[in-house]
Formats: structure tokens, sequence, C-alpha cells
């Protein structure tokens, strides 16, 4: 099952159980994920300094980026 927390107005929260994908790969060139993406992304930038690109933004939505490589520079930046 998928949720947005669109409209939700708790303000603490314990998730007892959640399925959260992820994604690992060595880039080969810039990302620009999509609202289908999956949430946790763990990329090598290869040799080459990369950009990912987020969806629009959405309330409720997030996502973790984890750099893995050894050198050059990750970018994470808005669709905007």
């Amino acid at each position: 099952m998928r949720s947005d927390l669109e409209d939700n107005q708790a303000r603490q929260m314990r998730l007892f159980s959640s399925k959260l994908g992820t994604e690992r790969q060595a880039l080969a060139g810039n990302v620009t994920l999509t609202a289908e993406s999956q949430i946790a992304h763990f990329y090598d930038p290869n040799g080459s300094d990369r950009v990912v690109t987020l969806p629009s933004f959405e309330r409720g939505r997030w996502y973790i980026f984890g750099h893995t490589g050894t050198a050059n520079t990750l970018t994470i930046r808005d669709s905007g």
C-alpha cells in the first residue's frame, strides 16, 4: 500500500511497519527522479560530477540520498 501524507496533521507518529524501496548504482550520467521513484538512493558519481533532479514538490514526499563514491560531487536539486 502506498500513502502520501498530504493532509496529515499528526505531530508525532510511530511507524510499526513500512516497506521502503532503495536504489544503489554507479551513475553514467545525470538522474531525474519521478514521483514513482524509490525513497532511498545510494549513488556513486562514477568519475564525474553528477546532478540528481527531484520531481515536482509534493507535501509529504521525502527522499534519502547517499554518496557511495570516493570522489566527485553529487548535487541534489529540485525541479524548479
